[in-house]
């Protein structure tokens, strides 16, 4: 089996645990994984990080959450990011929780990168939070080929409309947990051949508890627990997850 981590942070780390997440990762049959900027003081640390290990497929973008912030520059640096270096738009997106600040400015933003995306045809992973309207308004101006929904929380009933605009459902380890049912649902109504896996890792607090938030690794347990969800075996189910990452990656993979 292989397995792909459709969204992580290990940019953060610093060399030497970096290397180590890489190694528990390999022999975890993990070979792919997406790694995702969140600000531009990010990208040179993803774009390091993807020059040293082939597996990391990174990813560029301004987080909803510093939307607000950005320098007055960030577009045209962004652009010229992807430009330079093969990879996707994210993480992007739109927040409506407390701390995520000013929605204007993250609806210029996400409808820039959007459109950035859909221009350069560069596969895009976007987190939503309570703004599933606004991001379908958005989605349908622009539409962009290929984008996921990273940690998939919306209801059942929206997956219809969001995979008729072309998306993938990327789920963490929280369908793990039985009380998440609303989630547990919404894995089911994701079509097969639109379902990822992730891990958002790392979180320092995992480690000890050895976790699939801890690092890429952990996209096996989270296969594994969507596998008894839907009453499929984890080999079939890990198949399936790897020939849609290399769909929506394409020759990124």
């Amino acid at each position: 089996m292989r397995f792909c981590d459709a969204h992580n942070h290990i940019h953060s780390l610093n060399p030497a645990e970096t290397a180590a997440a890489l190694a528990r990762a390999r022999e975890a049959d993990v070979t792919a994984m997406l790694v995702c900027a969140t600000m531009p003081q990010d990208w040179t640390a993803v774009a390091k990080s993807a020059a040293l290990y082939p597996e990391i497929i990174p990813f560029f973008g301004l987080h909803p959450w510093h939307a607000a912030g950005a320098a007055a520059d960030w577009q045209q640096a962004l652009e010229r990011q992807l430009e330079e270096v093969p990879s996707g738009v994210g993480e992007i997106g739109l927040d409506r929780s407390k701390r995520a600040g000013d929605f204007g400015a993250q609806l210029a933003a996400f409808d820039f990168q959007l459109a950035l995306a859909a221009k350069l045809d560069r596969p895009a992973a976007i987190h939503c939070v309570r703004a599933w309207g606004p991001l379908l308004e958005l989605l349908g101006k622009r539409r962009p080929r290929r984008f996921l929904l990273h940690s998939y929380g919306g209801a059942a009933e929206l997956i219809p409309p969001l995979a008729a605009l072309g998306a993938y459902f990327s789920f963490n380890g929280d369908i793990l947990d039985p009380k998440r049912k609303r989630l547990a649902k919404a894995l089911a109504a994701a079509p097969r051949d639109r379902i990822l896996f992730e891990t958002e890792s790392p979180q320092p607090a995992a480690a000890a508890r050895r976790d699939w938030r801890a690092g890429p690794e952990g996209v096996r347990q989270v296969v594994g627990g969507a596998a008894r969800l839907l009453g499929v075996s984890e080999t079939a189910l890990a198949q399936t997850a790897w020939r849609n990452a290399v769909t929506f990656l394409e020759d990124m993979i």
